[in-house]
């Protein structure tokens, strides 16, 4: 950049950033149909797409109780770094979706101690496990000292290595009521509070303590998952047309990671019922409010944008002091989780041809939710181009419910499209 202009670090100015993670497009499960044997025909398709503005979705309707809600399964949480810590000092984290498994100390909840395992939602590492302990209605962690990381010195530059961060996590269980609706949910609710102290090299630098909080807000995912009885069996395989060896079915799409994940059945109940647990722990509950159906989905694209303090760059004018955005350049990835069918090695051929037309079918509409964050990150960009640097919120929050609004009316099109026929008596 020519002359005495200076570039600013873009979350100075960004004071609600773009959320990291975007899931669109989820799939909804087979659903059951009257026009075909019970569980044979899947009918519906919908989409989550978690809400991109600041906080938690919902509010709770009422204080936790003295005697704490059991908090034990595996929870979908919406990590959200408190407005007024959204800095330098934390780049790309204002929002984060993560995945925590937190196990009972005890047979019966509530109980002394629990366990809490948190990864990125969606992946396996990195890992971060912590011991909470109850303490009235809630549970929490003793303070955990991490690595070292950055500080911000007097004059607000970024300080590598200057601090060491001491965080605190609290959670508990509530009824929780989504405004708007009157519907209540058990929720997990908590904060993650990071205590920074510098280090001699933060000292040295100017480098004073500082706090940052995050907010938690969590949907439980094990209770979308059916339940089989045991005692009531599928029906046999339909072998009348023949069986062939089950192919590795796989599908691509241009500039998009596919994951698969593995499902099992020869016959359309156990095929349904496969892709509802696997759709569940891959992509989380479908939970737009208008959708009454089933709300495990069998596929999902998720999206995942580069960190905003790298993508847009500012000049501020030297005789006005005028801050404008010189340089935008979001740039998303996608990730689609696709089923793949995996057991048993030999199956109908009539229901693998059925199989290969819902493989196209899945694949098609999570390619297009694709598409729709394709030209909307586009329109991102050039809304940003040449904006006030103090406009970028606004626009960026705009945008984003754009983008939502956008994903949900193509899934309330796509709701009311039949899924592929399966064969009778399959």
């Amino acid at each position: 950049m020519a002359g005495p202009t200076r570039t600013m670090r873009p979350m100075r100015w960004l004071a609600a950033g773009l959320t990291l993670l975007f899931v669109a497009g989820c799939m909804g499960a087979p659903a059951r149909s009257t026009s075909s044997p019970p569980g044979a025909s899947p009918s519906g398709l919908a989409s989550s797409t978690p809400p991109a503005s600041s906080g938690p979705s919902a509010a709770a309707s009422a204080s936790p109780a003295a005697e704490p809600e059991p908090i034990a399964g595996v929870w979908r949480v919406r990590k959200v770094l408190a407005a007024k810590d959204r800095s330098p000092l934390i780049p790309g984290k204002a929002f984060e979706d993560q995945a925590f498994w937190v196990t009972a100390g005890c047979d019966t909840e509530p109980c002394p101690t629990v366990e809490v395992t948190m990864t990125p939602y969606g992946r396996a590492s990195p890992v971060t496990v912590a011991v909470l302990e109850r303490e009235g209605d809630r549970y929490i962690s003793a303070a955990k000292t991490e690595n070292e990381g950055p500080c911000l010195n007097d004059v607000g530059d970024r300080v590598p290595g200057g601090s060491t961060a001491s965080s605190t996590l609290r959670l508990w269980s509530a009824k929780v009521r989504t405004a708007g609706t009157a519907v209540e949910k058990t929720t997990l609710m908590g904060s993650l509070t990071l205590d920074l102290k510098p280090t001699p090299i933060g000292v040295a630098a100017g480098c004073g303590p500082q706090t940052a909080s995050y907010d938690l807000s969590g949907q439980l995912l094990s209770t979308a998952v059916r339940n089989i009885d045991p005692d009531e069996p599928d029906q046999p395989p339909n072998t009348a047309g023949g069986v062939a060896s089950l192919p590795s079915i796989t599908v691509k799409v241009s500039g998009v990671q596919v994951v698969h994940f593995p499902i099992e059945g020869d016959t359309v109940n156990e095929l349904d019922r496969s892709l509802a647990r696997g759709g569940v722990r891959a992509c989380g509950e479908i939970n737009y409010e208008w959708h009454e159906g089933d709300t495990r989905p069998v596929a999902c694209a998720i999206t995942e944008f580069n960190d905003l303090a790298d993508a847009i760059g500012s000049r501020t004018d030297p005789s006005s002091g005028a801050c404008t955005i010189s340089r935008a350049e979001v740039k998303p990835s996608f990730v689609i989780h696709m089923p793949r069918w995996t057991a048993p090695k030999r199956v109908p051929k009539r229901l693998l041809a059925w199989w290969r037309e819902v493989v196209v079918f899945i694949r098609d509409h999570e390619a297009e939710h694709i598409r729709i964050s394709r030209v909307h990150v586009k329109r991102l960009n050039a809304d940003l181009l040449g904006a006030n640097c103090r406009a970028s919120t606004r626009i960026i929050r705009e945008w984003a419910a754009k983008l939502s609004r956008a994903q949900e009316e193509f899934d309330r099109v796509e709701y009311s499209k039949p899924w592929p026929e399966p064969p009778f008596g399959y």
